[in-house]
Order: C-alpha cells, then structure tokens, then sequence
C-alpha cells in the first residue's frame, strides 16, 4: 500500500511540473473563468426571471447545446487528430473540414426545421415563448462556429490564444448584461436575446483568431493529407458519442418537463451550471492531452500514460469528495434560499462528475489506437441506463432522480474504461503500425 501511495505522489509530482500542467493549468483557469462568467450570467438572469420564466430558458438552452452538437459531430476531434500528425496536407484538411461544417449545419437546420411543432407541442411550450426555438438553433449553429475556432487553435496547441476564445463569449455576455441592468430592468425577451445572440461574437472572434495563429506554407502541402472518407470514417463513431452524449446531458431536462414542471427544470438547470467545475477540469486536460496522446506510437508508452492517469485517480476522487461538502454552503450563502431545493442535487452531481477526470483521460487510449469505437459502445450502454434510471427516479424524486442517474452511469464509465482500454492495448500491434492514418 506504501509502495502504491509513494507511485501516485511521484505521478501527481511529476504531472505538477510538467508542460502539460501548465497548459492545462492554463486551459482549465480559462475554462473555470468562463464557466464563472457564465454561472454570474445564470445568477443575475434567475433573479430577473421567474421560476418557470428561467425553466424555459433553460429548456432552449438545451437546444442550443444540441444545435451545436449536431453541428459538430465529430468533426472537432478529427481535425486536432490528424492535424496534430504529419505536417503534410494541413491546408487541405481545412477546408475538408469546412465543406463537412457546411453539410452539418444544412443537415441541423433542415431537422429544426422538421422538429418545430413537435417540440413545442410535447414539451407544452406556451406560444410566448416559441420565438426562442430558431434563436437558439441559431445560436448553436454560430457556438459550433466558435467552437471550430477552438479545436483549430488546440491542434496548433496555441493555448493563450484558445484561452482568450474560451472565455470571450460568457465575458460579452456579463458586460453587456450589466450595462442593461444599469439602464434599467430589461425585459425576458431582451434577456434571453442576449443569451442566444453572443455566440455570433465568438464565432467571429475564432476565426480572427485562428488567421493570425496559422501560419500557413507558401509551398503546396507535400502530402494529401485524409480525405472526405478519411475523416467521415474517424468522425463517425465520435459524431455518435456526441448525439448520445448530448442524449443524456439534455434529454433529462426535457425528460423532466414532460413529467414534472419548469421549476422543478429550473432546480436541476442552476445545479448542473453550478456543478460545471469538474466537466471544465475534464475538457482541460482532455484538450492538452488529445494532441499529445495522439502522436504516441508506441505500445509500451501508452500503457505507461495510462498507469499514470490511473495512479492519479485517488487524487481526483478526493477532489470530487472535497467539493461535494464545500461547495453547497457557499453557494446557499451567494443564492440565498430561493433555490434551496438544488443544493441536494449540485451535491450529488459533483461527486458523479468528479469520474470525468479519470474517464476522459483515459479515453484518450482509443483515440491513439484509433479505436474510438470502444468510446461509441460505452456511451450507446449509458443511454438506456441513464433513461431507464430516470423515468424511474424523476417521477418520485424530480431532479435529484436524475442526478443520481448520473451519477450510475460516470461509475459505469470509469469501469468500462478501465477493463476496455487494457483490453484494447493487449491486443493492439507492438509499435506505431496501430497509429497510421
């Protein structure tokens, strides 16, 4: 047990004075500063808004979120992949890349499209709101925009410059919401506005961004680089991941809708805002590392990464722990009682993000491997899982049903992880033969 203990201080020591934690030291504090902005824009707008008011804003947000995943799928991670490899065919992979953005944003708004009435009508919107429906989809076309700008900028691993676009977005949105405060008590309509319309700054911000970041060669690129099927093939078990992952962090807002009301929506949107620290840890260190963990062609050094992130593990869990009981506290004293009902939930929601920082690393195995079908399976498990959990749970206990759900479905995550990625590096070749594109 001492031997084990004195590996896992070695590793959190190792990790502490590395590159890689300062880039993620840096990532993360902007993640953390953005998730900030954006949990003092949640604050400010709940004390505008009513209970159900603020419910249904955050049932479009939802659809924000899923907009923007569908404008996504896979795409992200497939061009850091294979732009983080060879230096030959960089300016082709763009605009691969860009023709693919285009054809998912057509596919996004011909299914908005298709999916208006039925939304509005199973999910009881009142037709005062209905506006926010193409506001949102909107706006989570223009967040993928921004977001391309940020995967761009991570696979030139121009971390400063990625850290600026993180947080620009929440930071428009506080300045511009605290000068209408000061100007008087805006309307929902201008309020929830606002929300939708700042993703277009962000979306516009990247790509100034990332022109100057990318330098490109005067040369025609040596090298041709993945095709269309190249990048089709790697996107489309992760363009899966995404909709089933946005199935389970979305769908139980609206799960919860249906069944019960936009207070009780209300309750669990504020918790999983208040609960975003440990996901931000997660996607910090899942960004520093994907282009790193990437380009190891090696067996042996792969397992090596991988006793590392799992000698680490007891760190983390600790930190999930720690934040369970610390945070609920504060953010009573910063809400007051109006929203008491959530604290039960944030707790629980911690303790089952805090599997995030063990998970995401390790899925970072498959994406080296190029088996990120084993990501694709895990994620295709959890749905029935977690929806089963839920429309068992929320009927009877309302948001913290399906905080516990969660909290099911990360434990699962963390132990297929765990027996998944030993079995996939036993069985992969012994040098970088695994690794060609």
């Amino acid at each position: 047990m001492y031997a084990n203990f004195t590996r896992s201080r070695a590793s959190v020591q190792r990790l502490a004075q590395s590159v890689t934690a300062r880039q993620a030291a840096l990532v993360a504090g902007a993640n953390g500063t953005s998730a900030a902005l954006r949990l003092a824009v949640v604050l400010l707008l709940a004390g505008m808004m009513s209970e159900a008011e603020y419910g249904y804003l955050g049932i479009f947000i939802a659809l924000l979120d899923t907009a923007s995943i569908v404008c996504e799928s896979g795409l992200h991670p497939a061009l850091v992949r294979f732009f983080s490899g060879k230096s030959g065919g960089r300016a082709a992979l763009v605009r691969r890349a860009l023709l693919i953005k285009l054809g998912l944003v057509a596919l996004c708004v011909g299914g908005a499209l298709l999916g208006y009435g039925i939304f509005l009508a199973r999910l009881d919107i009142p037709g005062d709101y209905a506006w926010m429906y193409p506001a949102a989809v909107g706006a989570g076309i223009l967040l993928s925009f921004h977001m391309f700008g940020m995967a761009m900028l991570q696979a030139l691993q121009r971390f400063g410059l990625y850290a600026t676009l993180s947080v620009s977005i929440n930071a428009v949105r506080l300045v511009v919401l605290g000068a209408l405060i000061a100007l008087g008590t805006p309307s929902f309509e201008l309020l929830a506005g606002l929300f939708f319309a700042t993703p277009a700054v962000g979306a516009l911000l990247g790509l100034l961004l990332v022109s100057a970041a990318w330098k490109r060669p005067a040369s025609v690129d040596s090298e041709p680089g993945p095709g269309l099927r190249g990048l089709f093939a790697f996107m489309a078990p992760l363009a899966i991941v995404q909709w089933l992952v946005i199935a389970v962090e979305r769908g139980d807002i609206w799960l919860l809708q249906a069944l019960t009301a936009p207070e009780e929506t209300a309750s669990l949107v504020l918790a999983k805002q208040a609960a975003l620290i440990f996901p931000i840890m997660a996607q910090a260190l899942f960004t520093v590392l994907l282009p790193k963990v990437a380009a190891i062609e090696d067996r042996d050094a792969l397992r090596a990464y991988r006793r590392r992130v799992i000698r680490l593990a007891p760190v983390f869990a600790a930190l999930g722990v720690v934040a369970m009981f610390a945070a609920p506290p504060v953010l009573q004293w910063l809400l007051g009682g109006r929203y008491a009902a959530a604290m039960p939930v944030l707790m629980v929601l911690y303790f089952a993000y805090g599997f995030s920082l063990i998970q995401n690393p390790l899925s970072l195995v498959f994406y080296a491997l190029d088996r990120v079908h084993h990501i694709t399976l895990m994620h295709a498990l959890q749905v029935p899982l977690f929806f089963g959990s839920c429309i068992v749970l929320i009927p009877n206990f309302g948001a913290m049903g399906a905080a516990v759900s969660y909290l099911v479905i990360r434990l699962f995550a963390v132990l297929y992880m765990l027996v998944f990625t030993a079995r996939a590096l036993r069985d992969s070749p012994p040098n970088a033969e695994f690794n060609q594109p």
